[in-house]
């Protein structure tokens, strides 16, 4: 079919249930370089009819540098349009590189609120190439058109789908449009074993409600692509992809947001093998997963989408992040992440950002971030999200940062981290600033946020090396948040920090439990008050040794209290470098209560030496049985009678021995025989 055109379209009137039937057993080709080639348009009140292709493959071609529609069933009226169904083998849509190719457009144009047809394919394989399918109001929007109506939903079954400079949009109006027009998105859900998209987007956006994106696939890999929903008025659906290996590379996302009074939908991704969000080249965004809240339109009392993630392994780098914030009243979204072998950040992005958003400094790390940042807020501003992480083990290396904070007066977010096997944490960001796991309120006004608190629990280790830090920090009049490592075996800081620094208000506590050891080089745990009336933060440390080697413990306020500094542990090993200090420059002194049976031995670490000792003389024969003497013993359990006096000595078997008594038979008692020549 070579620039032929068929049309049932319908005015005022509706169409045939079926407008256009075409069924082959062989292959369609369709080449429309000058009129659409199939159409089943409505104007009017009346709804227009299907349109149905079925064949053994087809392929569509146009080289027109303009806005152009291959196959047309939109409504320009009240009505519905055509639904558009499709089921083919190889199914191969071309567009030309320097037009806009609408290759289906069911959608709607104008203010009489039309609803825009279903879009359905199946196939074998789909290939589109600088080609869209919409099923909204894509087409009014170029045309500077209004738009009113509600959008179709888009179906696509296929065994391989690759978008390349190509778009499916069900998107339900214009979101820069503030006069109230109302726009309802479309569904879109995509089925396929291996789905690739190079510089595409799947999106559903309205200005009344977002639709849901669904996305099962084996394989989903993006470079520079977008799957988006967005919302404004009532609570959008949110993005779902399922599959066994999701990449994200290049600025490629997965977004929910809301502009408005409505939810943004929360962004749900479960994988089988890993989740990998790379970045690769220098692009102008960051890859990763966003849910923010805008507050653009109505009281903005939306809240920012959920993210839940579930995968075997994360891996994070370049500048890669998974991002929740809200400028509204509405609290910014929960990250909730479900990685049962391992979560790897670092790296970061190369690049100045230029969505404003993500601008917020010239330092742009990997990570897991959650904010409230004002602007936008109808009262008291939004909560940031909280981020809650469940792994193997959790490795954050230079140029990463998981990152709760606030500059409004909305609260941070709590972070808890929670670690079968170790968390460590390792390195800078390339300014010089600390990696690591961080809770911050910098708001400045009276009623500021306070910060979040931070949790951590690791099944066998913490480990902080190379300038890390896990900070929980206020630089206004909040209080800093709380810092709680759960540590498992031990907990071990070289050249690092934990804080809960404050400069104005109260540093936070910090508690450090751990089942064997915390042994600090050249490291810092610190809750102290730089200025201000806060009081310093108070700091609990509690495993069998405490190692202290050129490091800190500091407490101390400006003309607060200092905070109490309770170290509970078996031994208390500081060198002469080190310092526990719970002092303040013009206010109360804290408490620094150091339990230990063993402490201070000589505040010097002595090297062992380095020849071994002689073996010879320590197995020299001494047992007492070989010469006939008596011998010593401690009893355990036996048949003599306690002391004659607390602390006194048992009577010796020996004496009794010696007047004639019978030997302990065995089972009567347990002795520990220590040889002696007495």
């Amino acid at each position: 079919m070579q620039n032929g055109t068929i049309s049932a379209d319908t005015i005022d009137a509706n169409g045939a249930p079926i407008a256009v039937d075409i069924q082959l057993t062989g292959d369609l080709s369709i080449t429309a370089d000058v009129n659409p080639a199939i159409t089943a348009r409505t104007t009017g009140s009346g709804d227009a009819g299907e349109i149905r292709i079925a064949s053994k493959n087809m392929e569509v071609f146009t080289s027109i540098e303009d806005v152009f529609t291959v196959i047309d069933s939109h409504t320009s009226g009240s009505g519905r349009g055509g639904n558009v169904t499709i089921t083919t083998g190889d199914l191969q849509m071309t567009g030309d590189p320097f037009g806009i190719t609408f290759m289906i457009d069911s959608g709607f144009i104008g203010s009489d609120g039309g609803h825009g047809g279903n879009v359905t394919i199946t196939a074998h394989s789909i290939e589109m190439q600088d080609a869209n399918i919409t099923s909204g109001y894509a087409v009014a929007q170029l045309f500077g058109e209004d738009a009113t109506g509600a959008a179709g939903n888009v179906r696509v079954t296929t065994d391989s789908l690759h978008l390349n400079f190509s778009s499916i949009d069900a998107s339900g109006a214009s979101l820069r449009d503030r006069t109230g027009s109302i726009g309802r998105a479309g569904d879109i859900t995509v089925t396929a074993r291996d789905i690739q998209l190079e510089d595409s987007s799947l999106s559903s956006q309205g200005f009344e409600r977002g639709g849901t994106i669904t996305v099962n696939a084996d394989h989903l890999v993006m470079l520079d692509s977008v799957i988006t929903s967005q919302t404004n008025l009532l609570a959008g659906g949110g993005v779902t992809v399922s599959a066994n290996v999701v990449e994200l590379r290049q600025a490629s996302q997965l977004v929910s947001s809301t502009g408005g009074n409505g939810d943004a939908g929360p962004i749900h991704v479960t994988v089988n093998d890993h989740l990998s969000l790379l970045e690769g080249v220098n692009f102008f965004r960051p890859s990763g997963i966003f849910t923010n809240s805008f507050g653009a339109f109505g009281s903005g009392l939306g809240h920012a989408g959920d993210v839940f993630i579930t995968t075997p392994r994360l891996e994070m780098s370049s500048g890669a992040r998974i991002n929740t914030a809200t400028q509204s009243s509405g609290r910014g979204g929960n990250v909730t992440i479900q990685a049962t072998d391992s979560i790897t950040i670092s790296g970061e992005f190369p690049t100045k950002i230029l969505e404003p958003l993500f601008n917020l400094g010239t330092i742009h790390p990997s990570g897991i971030f959650t904010s409230t940042v004002g602007g936008k807020c109808s009262g008291s501003c939004g909560d940031a999200g909280r981020i809650s992480i469940t792994t193997g083990s959790l490795n954050l290396g230079s140029g990463g940062r998981i990152n709760s904070g606030t500059s409004s007066t909305g609260r941070g977010g709590d972070t808890s981290i929670h670690a079968t096997d170790n968390v460590s944490l390792s390195g800078t960001l390339s300014d010089g600033t600390p990696a690591g796991v961080f809770s911050r309120t910098i708001g400045t006004a009276p009623g500021s946020g306070a910060g979040g608190d931070i949790t951590s629990t690791a099944g066998q280790g913490v480990t902080l090396s190379n300038g890390a830090a896990i900070s929980a920090s206020s630089s206004g009049p909040a209080n800093a948040g709380n810092i709680t490592i759960n540590a498992g075996n031990s907990f071990l800081m070289q050249n690092s920090s934990v804080t809960t620094q404050a400069t104005q208000a109260g540093g936070g506590n910090i508690t450090v439990n751990a089942g064997d050891m915390v042994r600090l080089t050249n490291s810092q745990i610190n809750t102290s008050v730089a200025g201000g009336p806060g009081g310093g933060g108070n700091i609990t440390i509690d495993p069998n040794f405490v190692i202290l080697q050129n490091s800190q413990i500091l407490a101390q306020a400006f003309a607060g209290q200092g905070g109490n500094i309770t170290i509970t542990t078996g031994t208390f090993l500081p060198d002469a470098n080190s310092l526990v200090d719970a002092s303040s420059q013009l206010g109360l002194n804290g408490t620094v209560t150091i339990q230990s049976p063993t402490s201070n031995l000589s505040s010097v670490w002595a090297r062992l030496q380095q020849n071994y000792a002689e073996v010879a003389g320590l197995l020299r024969a001494r047992c007492s049985a070989q010469v006939g003497g008596t011998y010593s013993s401690f009893v355990l359990a036996g048949r003599d009678s306690l002391p004659l006096e607390p602390g006194g000595w048992l009577p010796s078997p020996m004496a009794a021995l010696s007047a004639g008594e019978r030997p302990v038979a065995r089972g009567e008692g347990a002795q520990i025989v220590v040889a002696s020549n007495a």
